[in-house]
């Protein structure tokens, strides 16, 4: 449904809230999406310096390393990475600084799961555009 065929898009879901982060996982799973989940920042970072996801969607406010620098971090090694930031706290200047730090769009929770995959699917769409122009 949000990509093209014979194409598994690798995403990271980074949350502290583990019932969220599993059932997340598991409807975008259903969705056709590879998804590893991270209980925190610092795990989010560490599976980024082992892997190329194709999407990060994380949390914005977690103990530790926040969901602003996971997708600072993302961005500085995977230039084309789509980043999308959660968060249950989420103000209109969260938003904004969220999106001037390269994320692709911002989602406050409680979201419906619809909503997410609306945001996945504009984000993947502008990102299959920037690398078709980039060919």
């Amino acid at each position: 449904m949000c990509q093209s065929v014979g194409t598994v898009l690798h995403l990271l879901f980074v949350d502290d809230e583990p019932a969220l982060r599993s059932l997340m996982a598991e409807r975008l799973g259903e969705r056709g999406f590879e998804v590893i989940e991270a209980d925190s920042g610092e795990k989010g970072i560490q599976l980024l310096e082992q892997f190329a996801f194709d999407v990060v969607i994380t949390d914005l406010r977690m103990p530790g390393i926040d969901g602003t620098r996971v997708i600072e971090t993302a961005l500085e090694r995977y230039p084309s990475i789509v980043g999308i930031v959660i968060t249950g706290y989420g103000t209109m200047k969260d938003a904004v600084d969220a999106i001037k730090r390269g994320a692709s769009d911002f989602i406050a929770k409680p979201f419906q799961f619809d909503e997410l995959m609306h945001v996945l699917q504009k984000a993947n769409e502008k990102r299959r555009l920037k690398s078709e122009n980039a060919y």
